[in-house]
């Protein structure tokens, strides 16, 4: 089974993410959270990550390790990002919070490996 795994398909312009009408005729980001709006921004691309995913049968040990490996690809860019951000700055448990080691720990466990992805360049 090939994973086509695609996070990151560019820069996703800020009209695309719906705003709640503020008065007659204004619209302003700031009246929905930055999850409301995440998540309409990312909508379509988290639904054909789920299609994806869903083709894994976790119960089959090497759909398993695929699932962990594409996990993995896309986590740790990710993570690495929001460290160099400064994330300890706004989660000061952020080594707590993050998936990193248990991540690499259960892919060392079951003999897969990782390929991060490529961080988006700006």
């Amino acid at each position: 089974m090939v994973l086509k795994l695609c996070l990151w398909s560019g820069p996703m312009p800020i009209s695309s993410i719906q705003t709640a009408p503020i008065g007659p005729g204004r619209h302003e980001n700031c009246c929905l959270g930055i999850r409301t709006r995440l998540r309409q921004a990312t909508a379509e691309t988290h639904a054909q990550l789920d299609e994806q995913f869903g083709k894994f049968d976790l119960r089959r040990r090497s759909d398993y390790r695929g699932f962990l490996e594409a996990s993995a690809a896309a986590l740790l860019p990710l993570e690495d990002a929001v460290v160099q951000a400064g994330v300890e700055h706004i989660f000061p448990d952020w080594a707590v919070r993050s998936r990193r080691q248990a991540v690499l720990e259960d892919i060392a466990r079951i003999g897969g490996v990782v390929h991060p992805l490529a961080a988006p360049v700006n």
